[in-house]
């Protein structure tokens, strides 16, 4: 399956390069039928461009013997002469001769001359940022010696740039389109009757959610595995979900995220398992849970590794343990599904009391307690990230903090700046901007602008939050009491096309590498698969724009 999100490139073959050479006098030849260029390829991850080039020894004189092989590149823009060595073997000043050496033996140790054809590739490393769109002039040599004298052969030049083979190689990855499908949205579709739906009428339903979404222009869905310390498939790390098997210590006869992502991928969606790394089950409901489980053994001795807030159980990543096992649970997701990618919300600490973690704090010996979480938190990501990596070289990790950014750090202890301006913590940042323009506080284009010029990794792609929340409630008459002003408060309920807009904003906004909405049950019905009014007049209005 070729999804967005995956980024699959198989080098065939690995050749240790040498930039220099010593280059015989010559009699320059052109052939372009003995040596043909292949063209580019990528590798993201390394800001890496390959270029190929094929040869046949066939068309080779016969007694011929081939001295060296390689490629020619110079920015097309610099280049006065020719991109070919001159009759004194020399080379126009700053063109990059990447040779081949050891040739006798790279292949099995055989040699060329014993090989119909032979494919040979050479990469560029770390092309800077700066020169992503910097044409490249490239052709493939070779040189070979014939009655005494060394011979050069050229293929044809070919002309690329970076972003040029990007697009080429990744024309579904340049945006993403996603779509987050929750618990909640699930929880009809999972259960019947308050025990899990039969497969036949499961697999129905989530054919039609699927379908829903690819017509919508979705490429991506953020699909809700662990949202309470529990799982929806049979985890060894975590308990059964009440939400798939209807109560906690329940039972369930098939996978349903093995059929939703089966579903899914034959649609052509990718899949990233979206897990709550901290959140857990209410006080209540771990008493059925069973104690095969790192979360019941904790609990049932008084470990300060699950702590209750208001009745709801939260891990707490100052220990190693804990965050072990919030990654060994990403990586069994890994392991065990065809997942793009690992995703995780906006619940990190539950509060701002120092009793949440009063004991660990103390053994810490940190001075400050917000810098204490803040560098729990940053263990944890980048713990993630690294377990993901590990896991799954294709795969990306990636956060979707609470978007008003002045309250991250206060009220979340996230280092937002650090995540999205470091390696090591991220592949993206999605955060929640579920505002309208008229808001006091947050408005949605300041928000956009705020947060873009917080990613200043280029590593991290900058995704936009967007919810039909405020328009929901709008259709029902609710006011947006956080707005902060009277014309905020009305401005879902007076304005219908608030999302339209804000499409509009980040379709022209170039840094914005992509949007993800929430949720599914606002704008279908999960059981029906229907349209949901309350939505109904702004998705007509900003549709046509997201189809395009």
């Amino acid at each position: 399956m070729l999804l967005p999100s995956k980024r699959i490139l198989c080098f065939f073959l690995t050749i240790l390069l040498a930039f220099t050479a010593f280059i015989p006098s010559v009699v320059t030849a052109e052939e372009p039928a003995v040596l043909t260029m292949l063209g580019a390829s990528i590798n993201p991850d390394l800001s890496a461009m390959r270029f190929g080039t094929r040869y046949d020894a066939s068309l080779l004189p016969s007694g011929a013997t081939v001295v060296s092989l390689g490629m020619l590149i110079y920015p097309a823009h610099l280049l006065r002469g020719e991109l070919a060595f001159g009759s004194d073997g020399t080379l126009e000043d700053g063109v990059a001769n990447i040779r081949a050496t050891g040739i006798a033996n790279y292949i099995f140790g055989k040699s060329f001359d014993e090989y119909a054809y032979i494919d040979f590739y050479v990469v560029i490393n770390n092309i800077p940022q700066g020169g992503y769109n910097t044409a490249l002039l490239a052709r493939g040599y070779i040189a070979f010696n014939y009655n005494g004298i060394t011979h050069y052969l050229y293929s044809d030049i070919i002309n690329r740039s970076y972003q040029y083979v990007y697009d080429i190689c990744f024309p579904n990855q340049e945006y993403m389109r996603g779509m987050w499908v929750s618990q909640f949205d699930m929880f009809s579709v999972y259960l019947s009757g308050g025990v899990q739906r039969s497969k036949s009428s499961y697999t129905s339903l989530v054919e039609t959610i699927v379908t829903n979404i690819k017509n919508d222009n979705y490429n991506t869905v953020f699909l809700q595995m662990r949202p309470y310390g529990d799982s929806f498939y049979e985890s060894n790390h975590y308990p059964l979900s009440r939400f798939v098997a209807g109560s906690y210590g329940g039972s369930i006869s098939y996978d349903p995220i093995e059929i939703f992502i089966e579903k899914a991928n034959a649609a052509g969606l990718s899949i990233h398992g979206w897990i709550n790394p901290m959140r857990l089950m209410t006080t209540t409901e771990i008493a059925s849970v069973s104690s095969n489980y790192l979360i019941k053994q904790w609990y049932n001795a008084g470990s300060d590794r699950v702590v209750e807030v208001s009745g709801r159980l939260y891990l707490n990543p100052a220990y190693a343990d804990v965050r072990k096992l919030i990654a060994d649970g990403a990586a069994e997701i890994l392991t065990k599904y065809n997942v793009d990618g690992i995703h995780i919300d906006d619940y990190f600490y539950p509060t701002t009391a120092a009793s949440f973690d009063a004991v660990s704090y103390a053994a810490s010996g940190m001075q400050s307690l917000s810098a204490f979480r803040e560098n729990n938190l940053n263990l944890l990501v980048s713990g993630l990230y690294e377990t993901v990596h590990a896991t799954d070289s294709t795969a990306v990790f990636g956060v979707s903090p609470a978007g008003n950014l002045s309250a991250l750090k206060s009220s979340y202890y996230v280092d937002v700046a650090k995540w999205c301006g470091q390696d090591g913590y991220l592949d993206y940042i999605l955060p929640q901007l579920y505002f309208g323009f008229l808001h006091a506080a947050c408005p949605f284009d300041r928000m956009v602008n705020d947060w873009s010029a917080i990613v200043t990794n280029p590593n991290v792609k900058y995704y936009v939050g967007l919810s039909g929340g405020s328009a929901f409630a709008a259709y029902n008459g609710e006011i947006n009491v956080w707005a902060g002003t009277e014309a905020g408060k009305y401005e879902w309920i007076n304005n219908k096309d608030v999302l339209k807009r804000s499409f509009e904003y980040i379709f022209a906004d170039n840094t914005v590498d992509g949007y993800v909405f929430f949720c599914y049950q606002y704008l279908y019905n999960p059981i029906t698969g229907t349209h949901v009014i309350n939505l109904a007049e702004e998705y007509g209005n900003y549709i046509d724009l997201t189809l395009q």
